[in-house]
Protein backbone atom coordinates (compact mmCIF):
# COMPACT_ATOMS: atom_id res chain seq x y z
CA UNK A 1 0.00 0.00 0.00
CA UNK A 2 1.36 3.39 -1.00
CA UNK A 3 0.70 6.39 1.20
CA UNK A 4 0.40 9.71 -0.59
CA UNK A 5 1.76 12.58 1.46
CA UNK A 6 1.79 16.15 0.21
CA UNK A 7 4.45 18.76 0.74
CA UNK A 8 3.29 21.27 3.33
CA UNK A 9 0.88 18.94 5.11
CA UNK A 10 1.03 18.73 8.88
CA UNK A 11 0.44 15.45 10.71
CA UNK A 12 0.39 14.47 14.35
CA UNK A 13 2.30 11.21 14.74
CA UNK A 14 3.85 9.13 17.48
CA UNK A 15 7.46 10.29 17.37
CA UNK A 16 9.76 7.25 17.15
CA UNK A 17 13.04 8.91 18.10
CA UNK A 18 13.26 9.46 21.85
CA UNK A 19 16.73 10.35 23.11
CA UNK A 20 15.80 10.83 26.78
CA UNK A 21 15.92 7.42 28.49
CA UNK A 22 13.34 8.55 31.07
CA UNK A 23 10.71 8.77 28.33
CA UNK A 24 11.54 5.68 26.25
CA UNK A 25 8.38 3.87 27.42
CA UNK A 26 6.06 6.84 26.87
CA UNK A 27 5.02 7.42 23.27
CA UNK A 28 5.27 11.11 22.42
CA UNK A 29 3.04 12.63 19.81
CA UNK A 30 4.52 15.44 17.77
CA UNK A 31 3.44 17.56 14.84
CA UNK A 32 5.44 16.94 11.66
CA UNK A 33 5.61 19.07 8.52
CA UNK A 34 6.01 17.03 5.31
CA UNK A 35 8.84 18.29 3.08
CA UNK A 36 8.55 15.83 0.20
CA UNK A 37 5.42 15.11 -1.76
CA UNK A 38 4.00 14.25 -5.11
CA UNK A 39 4.23 11.32 -7.49
CA UNK A 40 8.03 11.23 -7.37
CA UNK A 41 7.98 10.23 -3.70
CA UNK A 42 4.88 7.99 -3.62
CA UNK A 43 6.88 4.81 -4.20
CA UNK A 44 9.37 5.54 -1.41
CA UNK A 45 8.90 4.02 2.06
CA UNK A 46 10.27 7.06 3.86
CA UNK A 47 9.64 10.79 3.79
CA UNK A 48 11.56 13.84 5.01
CA UNK A 49 9.90 16.14 7.50
CA UNK A 50 10.43 18.80 10.14
CA UNK A 51 9.24 18.87 13.74
CA UNK A 52 6.83 21.57 14.87
CA UNK A 53 6.99 22.64 18.51
CA UNK A 54 5.48 25.30 20.75
CA UNK A 55 8.88 25.83 22.39
CA UNK A 56 10.49 29.04 21.15
CA UNK A 57 14.14 28.38 20.32
CA UNK A 58 14.83 32.14 19.92
CA UNK A 59 16.55 31.37 16.64
CA UNK A 60 14.65 33.34 14.04
CA UNK A 61 17.23 32.51 11.38
CA UNK A 62 16.59 28.73 11.60
CA UNK A 63 12.96 28.47 12.77
CA UNK A 64 9.71 29.61 11.21
CA UNK A 65 6.96 30.96 13.44
CA UNK A 66 3.43 29.70 12.89
CA UNK A 67 0.85 32.04 14.39
CA UNK A 68 -2.28 30.71 16.05
CA UNK A 69 -4.92 30.11 13.39
CA UNK A 70 -2.64 29.20 10.48
CA UNK A 71 -3.57 25.57 11.22
CA UNK A 72 -6.48 24.85 13.56
CA UNK A 73 -4.77 21.84 15.14
CA UNK A 74 -2.01 24.09 16.51
CA UNK A 75 -3.61 25.82 19.52
CA UNK A 76 -0.44 27.74 20.45
CA UNK A 77 2.10 29.82 18.57
CA UNK A 78 4.41 27.17 17.13
CA UNK A 79 7.78 26.93 15.43
CA UNK A 80 9.03 24.78 12.58
CA UNK A 81 12.54 23.56 13.41
CA UNK A 82 14.41 24.09 10.13
CA UNK A 83 17.79 22.96 11.42
CA UNK A 84 17.06 19.28 12.05
CA UNK A 85 15.14 17.41 9.34
CA UNK A 86 14.12 13.83 10.07
CA UNK A 87 13.44 10.87 7.83
CA UNK A 88 10.21 9.14 8.82
CA UNK A 89 8.92 5.73 7.86
CA UNK A 90 5.62 6.29 6.04
CA UNK A 91 4.01 3.63 8.23
CA UNK A 92 3.91 6.26 11.00
CA UNK A 93 1.33 8.17 8.92
CA UNK A 94 -0.94 5.20 8.12
CA UNK A 95 -4.52 5.80 9.22
CA UNK A 96 -3.84 9.44 10.05
CA UNK A 97 -5.30 12.46 8.33
CA UNK A 98 -3.43 15.72 7.86
CA UNK A 99 -4.16 18.36 10.52
CA UNK A 100 -3.71 21.10 7.97
CA UNK A 101 -1.64 22.43 5.11
CA UNK A 102 0.73 25.38 5.16
CA UNK A 103 0.34 27.98 2.42
CA UNK A 104 2.86 28.22 -0.42
CA UNK A 105 4.33 31.47 0.97
CA UNK A 106 5.01 29.88 4.37
CA UNK A 107 6.67 26.88 2.67
CA UNK A 108 8.94 29.29 0.78
CA UNK A 109 9.95 30.82 4.12
CA UNK A 110 10.65 27.33 5.48
CA UNK A 111 12.80 26.54 2.43
CA UNK A 112 14.89 29.67 3.07
CA UNK A 113 15.37 28.84 6.76
CA UNK A 114 16.13 25.20 5.94
CA UNK A 115 18.89 26.37 3.64
CA UNK A 116 20.39 28.40 6.50
CA UNK A 117 19.69 25.72 9.13
CA UNK A 118 21.61 23.12 7.14
CA UNK A 119 24.51 25.52 6.50
CA UNK A 120 24.08 25.19 2.78
CA UNK A 121 26.14 27.61 0.76
CA UNK A 122 28.37 28.48 3.69
CA UNK A 123 32.09 27.86 3.82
Amino acid sequence: MSITLKRGEIYRIVFPYISDERHKDKPQEKFVLILQGGARFDRHKKVAGLIITSKDYHSEDITVKLDVGIVQALPLVSYVLCFQPHTFDKKLFEGRQPCGQLPFEKMNEIDEKLYIGLCMGLE
